[in-house]
């Protein structure tokens, strides 16, 4: 997969991103289906989501320390 995060957000999220698009895309059922247009979309909602719980914002912090 190829895909440039423009790190609006921040480094930190553009790297979140990078490291769980590809296992929040394979994980969808739209995927798996072969709908990719509604797969892409609901796998950055997905992002989305991940990035406002608690676990990804600790994700995001611990890539802050790595970066």
């Amino acid at each position: 997969m190829f895909a440039v995060f423009d790190g609006h957000g921040g480094k930190e999220v553009a790297e979140f991103c990078s490291r769980e698009v590809t296992k929040t895309l394979e994980a969808l059922d739209s995927y798996t289906s072969k709908d990719y247009e509604t797969a892409l979309r609901e796998c950055f909602i997905s992002l989305d989501t991940q990035l406002s719980q608690l676990e990804g914002q600790n994700k995001i912090v611990a890539i802050s320390k790595e970066i």
